[in-house]
């Protein structure tokens, strides 16, 4: 709706080079930065925190430059999307 800038797609700690990515480091939304809007910021977290699951994020830090959000590894992320239909 406003639109989210990512500053980076950091690898996570020990996982091989072609991993997934599992986490993102969001600098601003609507085009204003997170580290210069306190307001968004918080705004964001709230968004994020009434998330249901698979989209639900394990984890949520303030970096430099906005917000860390982390996702835990799943063996199969397919397997966590309904299929049309309910089926």
């Amino acid at each position: 709706r406003f639109g989210v800038g990512l500053q980076a797609l950091p690898a996570v700690a020990g996982e091989p080079a072609g991993a997934l990515v599992r986490q993102a480091v969001v600098g601003s939304i609507g085009g204003r930065s997170l580290a210069e809007d306190p307001a968004g910021a918080d705004r964001l977290r709230s968004y994020l925190a009434a998330q249901q699951e698979p989209y639900l994020p394990d984890r949520v830090t303030d970096v430099d430059g906005g917000l860390l959000l982390g996702y835990g590894l799943v063996p199969d992320p397919d397997a966590l999307i309904a299929t049309p239909g309910g089926g």
